[in-house]
């Protein structure tokens, strides 16, 4: 556990708040101007692209802008905020104390919005304010609650005048919810991954008694009024309006989850979600046809961030926070850092701390083992004091993990930020074979730590040390299925120098 100064201010104060710096000059010409008077929450969106889209732009020496900012009002309406740029959003909600979904967005003075965007005119510098909530946590293990139980999920399938989302309604609730046989979807890969702890399912039928009827989680919404070349935003907010026109109901009060099926030609990329939010929205096929696009933009909806490699955001491909894959079937769950954040394999997390456990020897099993039949860790949390902390996995492909596309069968370690708690990206370091070893820079209360993969097999049996590894005192003809050991204690015998 890591206290800064500015998480201690909060606790005295019921809300932050932070403005923006970097503000983008508005052109009023040619719009549809009106007042905008409601609240507003922030809302982190996350853009994914495919990956030869990103491999172009980079090539063009162009970075592309996945990361932007929502307004989300309580009438279900969606506007997006221009002038949260990317600088913006990374010293607030990146670098920053504020979290999407938490944190209220108001202005200084009355603002327009552009009708025909759904985007906010911004004369002023927004303000930021954080709301408070209590911090729920596991007793005994100072860390958030796990992300379980049973959710419902709306598709929404679109009609616009020049275009409509390809599949019918039966094929895209085959492909989310394996209605009619298909093996791998968002419902059977985050039941299979979580252990049946988290299972998202249709949230059945609702007929409006009118013209809309939700038929098994999946809704087809026409919109003769509506193009390709109206915003995203303006489609959802007539979709959100017709829905609360029939139903009486927001969007988000009928399903936990609702999946906008967007045609081909509306959004760039191939998919995007609001973080910690309710809705995600998709270029066509990608809502029901790839599974790893479903878990990954639902992924953002339960707070995870994207899982990275060297610079590339994306490109720890351990799991489904990196790219996604348009293949039908991918067999994959979550890095280590992201298994630790989802809470579910908890009764077998460790954590190694300089000033507690600072020893491990012994097993490690894959994520495809059921936790309640487990006796080793599955997941293992080597704690900084201050900044980043460290994660590790064994990588088992094997089941509903056999998809995995990096570094399969080998010791993974990754880091991440916000105690591997809340919405981070994640970095991927290191991938360990048998006899391979990975060192950590001083950053243990001035001692580093050292990972070694003893040897792999079903399960990866490894030795984890702060500081120097203490010798052993036991026979090394002892049986390698003896209990692994963990140690809270000092190595047995001083260093004859002091740590470097």
């Amino acid at each position: 556990m890591k206290f800064s100064l500015l998480a201690l201010s909060h606790l005295a104060f019921a809300a932050t708040k932070a403005t923006a710096s970097h503000l983008r000059t508005n052109e009023h010409s040619s719009r549809n101007l009106r007042k905008f008077d409601e609240s507003c929450t922030a809302v982190l969106v996350d853009t994914q692209y495919e990956p030869e889209e990103n491999t172009v732009s980079l090539a063009l020496g162009k970075e592309r802008d996945d990361l932007s900012i929502e307004c989300l009002t309580p009438s279900g309406k969606v506007y997006q905020v221009p002038s949260a740029d990317k600088a913006f959003i990374k010293k607030n909600f990146i670098d920053g104390d504020f979290v999407s979904g938490e944190t209220t967005m108001v202005f200084g003075e009355s603002i327009q919005m552009d009708i025909s965007k759904s985007e906010l005119v911004l004369n002023s510098i927004p303000t930021l304010i954080k709301n408070t909530f209590p911090v729920k946590v596991e007793s005994g293990k100072g860390r958030k609650l796990a992300v379980i139980g049973d959710r419902t999920v709306l598709a929404v399938r679109i009609v616009l005048s020049d275009g409509e989302t390809t599949a019918s309604e039966d094929t895209i609730r085959d492909g989310i919810f394996g209605t009619n046989g298909d093996p791998v979807n968002l419902q059977t890969q985050y039941s299979n991954c979580s252990h049946g702890q988290l299972n998202f399912n249709s949230v059945g039928d609702l007929v409006s008694g009118n013209t809309l009827t939700i038929n098994d989680g999946v809704l087809t919404v026409n919109l003769p009024n509506s193009s390709k070349n109206d915003s995203d935003t303006s489609i959802r907010n007539v979709i959100n309006s017709l829905i609360n026109s029939e139903f009486g109901l927001q969007p988000y009060q009928i399903a936990n989850h609702v999946m906008y099926c967007m045609p081909t030609g509306v959004i760039s990329g191939i998919a995007f979600a609001g973080v910690n939010s309710w809705y995600s929205v998709y270029r066509n096929e990608w809502c029901h046809q790839y599974s790893a696009v479903q878990l990954h933009e639902i992924g953002h909806n339960i707070g995870l961030g994207h899982s990275g490699e060297g610079s590339s955001e994306y490109a720890d491909q351990s799991g489904n926070m990196g790219y996604s894959y348009s293949q039908d079937d991918t067999y994959m769950c979550f890095n280590s850092a992201k298994s630790w954040q989802l809470g579910w394999y908890s009764t077998n997390a460790i954590t190694i701390d300089a000033g507690g456990v600072r020893v491990y020897e012994g097993d490690v099993a894959g994520v495809v083992e059921d936790p309640s039949t487990v006796n080793v860790p599955q997941v293992i949390k080597l704690n900084t004091p201050f900044g980043d902390d460290f994660f590790l996995n064994f990588n088992l492909r094997s089941g509903f993990n056999s998809g995995t596309k990096e570094g399969a069968d080998q010791v993974m370690i990754t880091t991440t930020g916000n105690e591997g708690n809340s919405y981070s990206p994640s970095v991927l370091l290191a991938k360990l074979s048998a006899g391979g070893s990975w060192t950590s820079d001083s950053v243990f209360n001035g001692e580093d730590v050292t990972v070694t993969v003893n040897s792999i097999g079903a399960r990866a049996n490894i030795k984890i040390c702060v500081g120097t590894c203490p010798v052993m005192t036991v026979s090394p003809t002892v049986s390698p299925s003896a209990s692994p050991v963990a140690s809270t204690g000092s190595p047995t015998s001083s260093p004859s120098t002091s740590p470097t």
